[in-house]
C-alpha cells in the first residue's frame, strides 16, 4: 500500500471513529454572535461606544455548544463595558457581611475585565437555559453571572435580585430573563434580549470578593443597586 493510501485509509478510519460521537451530539458547534447594550441614558451598564461586540483578540462572543452564554472581554481586549455605581442608583444596604471600603468611582475607575455567563451545569443553581432551543417569541428565565475588575481592584460581582428566592441574597449570579427574536421570518430565533426581571426595581446586589483566611473567600456588599441594562445577542 502507497504512503498516499495509508493516509486515505487513516482518514476515513478516524471519521468512523469520530462519527458516533458527532451523531450523539447532533454535531453541535458554538454559535457566533453579535453583542450590543441598549445603551439608554437611564442605563446603569452601558457600553464603550465602539459599536457591536465581535469575537476578537481576548473577546469572546458566544453560545456554547451546549447553548450557554459566554460574553468575555478580557484583560488585554481593546474593548470595554461601562458600570455605573452611585448615589442616584442606591437602593439599600446589602445582606452580606460589611465592607469596610468605598464604593469605586465607576466608570471613572475603568473596567479591564467583563463577563457575562451563564451554565447549564447541574452542579449549578438555576434557572438554567439552553439559548439554542429556544423558541421564536419565547420569555425566560436564566441565571446570569456578571463578573467584573477594574484599573484598581478585581473580583467585583453583580447579582440580580429574585424576590422569590431570598434565602440566595449573596450567592453569585442572580436571574434575568431572555426574549428570543425571529428577526426575518423564517422562524428561527436570530436575536435574544437579556434584561432584568420586571417588578424587580432592575435591583442588583453588588459585591466584592476578597481573599480569607486559607482557601475562604469573604463578600463585601456595597448594597443594592437599580442596575438597569438591556444586552442584545445576534446570531452571525
Amino acid at each position: 500500500m502507497s504512503g498516499k493510501s495509508k493516509i486515505v485509509l487513516l482518514g476515513v478510519l478516524a471519521a468512523l471513529i469520530l462519527l458516533p460521537l458527532f451523531v450523539q451530539t447532533g454535531g453541535a458547534r458554538a454559535v457566533y454572535l453579535k453583542a450590543m447594550f441598549r445603551d439608554f441614558g437611564t442605563d446603569s451598564i452601558t457600553s464603550d461606544g465602539k459599536g457591536p461586540y465581535q469575537n476578537a483578540s481576548n473577546v469572546t462572543v458566544q453560545f456554547s455548544e451546549g447553548g450557554e452564554l459566554q460574553f468575555i472581554i478580557g484583560e488585554r481586549a481593546a474593548r470595554r463595558v461601562n458600570f455605573t455605581f452611585d448615589a442616584a442608583n442606591l437602593l439599600s444596604a446589602g445582606p452580606c457581611a460589611a465592607c469596610a471600603e468605598e464604593v469605586p468611582a465607576l466608570p471613572d475607575e475603568p473596567t479591564t475585565y467583563a463577563s457575562f455567563r451563564t451554565t447549564i451545569s447541574l452542579s449549578h443553581k438555576g434557572p438554567q437555559l439552553n439559548f439554542l432551543t429556544m423558541t421564536p417569541g419565547q420569555i425566560a428565565p436564566v441565571r446570569l453571572a456578571v463578573y467584573f475588575e477594574t484599573k484598581e481592584r478585581d473580583f467585583f460581582r453583580l447579582r440580580y435580585f429574585n424576590y422569590i428566592d431570598p434565602e440566595e441574597y449573596c450567592a453569585a449570579g442572580g436571574p434575568v430573563m431572555v426574549k428570543a427574536i425571529d428577526q426575518n421570518g423564517d422562524l428561527k430565533v436570530d436575536r435574544w434580549v437579556l434584561y432584568p426581571v420586571p417588578d424587580t426595581d432592575d435591583r442588583a446586589l453588588f459585591l466584592r470578593e476578597t481573599k480569607g483566611i486559607g482557601h475562604d473567600w469573604l463578600q463585601c456588599s456595597f448594597g443594592y443597586y437599580k442596575m438597569p441594562f438591556e444586552l442584545i445577542l445576534d446570531r452571525k
